[in-house]
């Protein structure tokens, strides 16, 4: 569900115009796990799963990891790429 929502996310930020961004906070009441978005694959990593969710059509170059209980901002920068911060 976790790995849906910020692929869902990502993917609303990349359908809209430069300049949209949305807030994204992960949740950290089932322990830790961490997310890592690569170019246009969102893998995440639960104890010994891995889950893997496709991000077609979108512009990202650089590789992001983001871990449980913290707050990320997913925007479209002027020149289209997807950016987290």
């Amino acid at each position: 569900m976790i790995l849906d929502n910020v692929a869902d996310v990502i993917a609303q930020v990349n359908s809209n115009g430069p300049g949209y961004s949305k807030v994204i906070k992960l949740p950290s009441e089932r322990g830790y796990f961490e997310l890592t978005v690569n170019r246009n694959t969102l893998t995440m990593e639960y104890g010994n799963k891995k889950g893997i969710a496709l991000l077609p059509l979108v512009n990202m170059n650089s590789e992001y990891r983001m871990v449980s209980g913290r707050s990320y901002t997913v925007s479209k920068t002027a020149d289209g790429e997807i950016v987290i911060t």
